[in-house]
């Protein structure tokens, strides 16, 4: 990383379909009581004015990541924060 990049995680809190945890002295499978998040990440590159998004379909997803920045803003305000999609990739990537 270096001052050109800001990376910012971005979660949508799990309600549903929550992993469960190991009980370390039953060895039984038990609700983790903690809040769980599926999370996004955006990397922005203040240079090239250009983010990355990644993407987990459970996560929240551009409009929603839009909507939260935007909140931020005065509702007065001449500009909103908007992603404009210039290249996709949905391949799954493998390493030989």
């Amino acid at each position: 990383m270096d001052k050109d990049y800001l990376v910012v995680p971005i979660g949508k809190l799990k309600e549903k379909n929550k992993p469960f945890g190991s009980d370390p002295t039953t060895e039984k499978l038990i609700d983790i009581p903690q809040d769980m998040f599926d999370v996004n990440s955006i990397a922005y590159h203040k240079r090239y004015r250009v983010a990355l998004l990644s993407s987990n379909l459970a996560g929240p997803n551009d409009n929603d990541i839009e909507d939260y920045f935007n909140s931020y803003l005065p509702p007065d305000v001449e500009y909103k924060v908007r992603l404009r999609p210039i290249m996709r990739n949905i391949a799954l990537e493998e390493d030989l």
